[in-house]
């Protein structure tokens, strides 16, 4: 984590647009008509600062939120759409590019976030009954070995 840490604030891409970040950017934090085919509101603000907007494109891909298409093999960032289409509607609705080395940036920043708050803070909360969802933030906090492993293991191809 220490090595990961160094290397995010070496690498840290220098601003090119602020944009609010929603911080939990994923399927599961909106409401959606599905007559309408529209996003009626966003929820789980806690997160949410002043920042680069490739943090929440890369959040919303994170293989934690996938889920498979009907084909069974192509992943679906959040469930909704594979990631380079994704990325392509993100781009066509906003005007605003996606550039590919923020989103390598953001890939290590995301799962490092992931990881303190699943190992750090999930533990933490579940071990001074901070929560009334105890049973759930003990299950949350096991799957952080799951992120720790998916952290090394893009650290290694994107930083190398």
């Amino acid at each position: 984590m220490e090595i990961v840490y160094r290397w995010l604030i070496a690498n840290a891409p220098v601003l090119d647009r602020v944009s609010i970040v929603h911080g939990d950017y994923r399927s599961g934090n909106f409401l959606f008509d599905e007559g309408a085919g529209a996003i009626t509101a966003w929820l789980d603000w806690e997160g949410a600062t002043l920042g680069d907007r490739h943090q929440d494109l890369t959040y919303a891909t994170m293989p934690t939120f996938q889920h498979l298409a009907e084909d069974g093999v192509t992943p679906l960032a959040s469930g909704m759409l594979p990631v380079e289409e994704f990325f392509a509607a993100y781009e066509q609705a906003s005007g605003l590019s996606v550039d590919p080395d923020r989103i390598r940036y953001f890939n290590i920043y995301n799962r490092y976030l992931v990881v303190v708050l699943l190992l750090a803070a999930s533990t933490r909360a579940s071990m001074h009954s901070g929560t009334h969802q105890d049973v759930l933030v003990n299950y949350v906090a096991g799957v952080g070995y799951i992120a720790l492993s998916d952290l090394r293991d893009r650290f290694a191809e994107c930083a190398g």
